[in-house]
């Protein structure tokens, strides 16, 4: 057997390939809402528990529900 038959030379990525290239690229753009997000969620949960006078328990809740 030669070398020219042992691997099979194709131009298409593979599969694997393919599936990692539809995962969108993580930028700082990314990371900036993950952040903001995350601080008006906790914010909210906050105001929920504390201000409104729900507690821990039904805050998760509805926090949990959202």
């Amino acid at each position: 057997m030669n070398s020219a038959q042992a691997l099979p030379t194709s131009s298409a990525p593979s599969y694997g390939r393919r599936m990692l290239n539809k995962v969108p690229e993580i930028t700082l753009y990314f990371w900036v809402i993950k952040i903001l997000c995350t601080t008006v969620g906790e914010t909210f949960a906050d105001n929920l528990n504390e201000n409104l006078g729900l507690g821990l328990t039904n805050t998760s809740y509805i926090m949990g529900a959202s």
